[in-house]
């Protein structure tokens, strides 16, 4: 995890093109981390978005990780995440925008 995060650095001209870059690849790493590790998951969610606060794919990646908790609470945030990145933020991936409608889909 530590060195998929370093070569981030490497590839990224300026200090905010790193932080965008890093976020983008914990986002990523959130997804994978659901099936073996949650509480990890929520963390790296959690980290992006501190690293990126204006970014779609934390708000999805927060999203996702309320969803998984799998109670009425969680649901509401997930909810709130998702609205959040489709109504206010222009959402680049068309796959991140897919996996968003189809949780809102299953919350409502």
């Amino acid at each position: 995890m530590k060195k998929a995060l370093r070569s981030a650095h490497k590839h990224a001209a300026s200090p905010e093109e790193r932080r965008t870059e890093r976020a983008r690849r914990l986002c990523f790493l959130t997804d994978y981390l659901f099936q073996n590790n949650p509480q990890l998951a929520l963390r790296c969610a959690q980290q992006a978005k501190e690293l990126d606060p204006a970014g779609a794919l934390p708000e999805l990646a927060l999203g996702l990780c309320h969803y998984h908790a799998d109670d009425d609470r969680s649901d509401r945030q997930a909810l709130r995440h998702l609205q959040a990145v489709l109504d206010t933020r222009p959402v680049q991936n068309i796959d991140s925008l897919g996996r968003a409608s189809v949780l809102m889909a299953k919350i409502h």
